[in-house]
């Protein structure tokens, strides 16, 4: 029973943290664009603006480390690996799922329009000509 519930509290814990760190970063992008649009040549990405936005999910990160611990004193750990290993091995009999792939192509695909379209393409191009031009020593 204290397997299961570790197990139940780590995977409901690792979903909240992702979410949290979703939100973090999309606020600090949405947060960087403002002021990239009232100062186009100032710093927006800074350290302390990171750690300003994720400073809430560190707690979260700490009793997900306590209860990493509490699960693998109670053996939680050796338990998720001899499953995942006989599914794993049960997988490879079967034909490969192609939706996944798809999905996260399709995620891609959108994640990388969207870039095109705010200008993160133009910036990243000057950035590398920037790198080229000092790296030969022209710049």
């Amino acid at each position: 029973m204290l397997r299961k519930t570790c197990l139940l509290a780590e995977s409901a814990l690792a979903v909240i943290i992702a979410v949290c760190l979703i939100v973090s970063a999309m606020e600090i992008y949405t947060e960087g664009l403002a002021r990239k649009t009232a100062d186009p040549l100032a710093w927006i990405y800074t350290r302390e603006a990171v750690s300003e936005k994720l400073a809430p999910v560190v707690p979260l990160f700490a009793v997900f480390a306590v209860l990493a611990l509490a699960g693998w004193i109670a053996g939680v750990s050796a338990d998720v690996k001899t499953r995942i290993g006989r599914e794993f091995m049960t997988a490879r009999t079967r034909r490969p799922n192609g939706i996944l792939r798809a999905v996260i192509l399709a995620a891609a695909l959108c994640f990388i329009i969207a870039g095109v379209f705010n200008g993160s393409a133009r910036d990243v191009f000057y950035k590398a000509v920037n790198i080229c031009t000092e790296c030969v020593g022209l710049g």
